[in-house]
């Protein structure tokens, strides 16, 4: 179902967007720790931290969410879980912003072209040569494909599979 959103719908700026939210974190941390700590063994620190403390503090709340769904009735665990694991999945807006490099290489304006690729990548385009435009595009579709589409699916399998463990062990534990 989260797959089938994501295709009709995509990622729309109007909704609140937990990857968004994490993004903000990062940020906010960076300029504090650079801040507040200025050894940069100590920066390492605190960066490994964070790299910890963001992923296991989604997770908890990604399971707190489910479970308070859940508590209510399978049916909204269910809805919260295709809801999260939605704003997850990047294929549709990958899609779109390669398409519009893609309209535009073929409309050979290059002009366009730069603009379009730097939606989706981080460097710096305005001297990107075509063929650097399609390696750039091609590049960001490997990565966000493992990022946007393959890694949530994988969390969200182990999640499931946890969850079902959870349930069984609890299963037996109450017979």
């Amino acid at each position: 179902m989260a797959c089938l959103l994501d295709a009709a719908v995509g990622d729309p700026r109007w909704f609140p967007h937990p990857v968004r939210w994490m993004g903000a974190i990062v940020n906010w941390c960076d300029r504090r720790v650079h801040q507040l700590l200025l050894s940069s063994t100590k920066q390492r620190m605190a960066g490994v931290l964070l790299a910890v403390a963001l992923p296991a503090g989604a997770y908890a709340a990604g399971t707190l969410l489910i479970r308070f769904g859940s508590s209510i009735d399978p049916v909204w665990g269910s809805a919260v879980t295709v809801l999260l694991t939605w704003t997850t999945l990047a294929a549709r807006d990958l899609i779109d912003h390669v398409v519009s490099v893609q309209r535009a290489l073929q409309s050979v304006s290059l002009m366009e072209a730069r603009a379009a690729v730097a939606k989706i990548v981080g460097r710096d385009t305005e001297e990107m040569a075509e063929s650097d435009i399609v390696r750039a595009t091609v590049e960001t579709i490997a990565e966000s494909t493992a990022d946007g589409i393959m890694a949530p699916l994988f969390y969200l399998v182990l999640g499931e599979l946890h969850w079902r463990l959870h349930i069984r062990r609890s299963a037996r534990w109450t017979r």
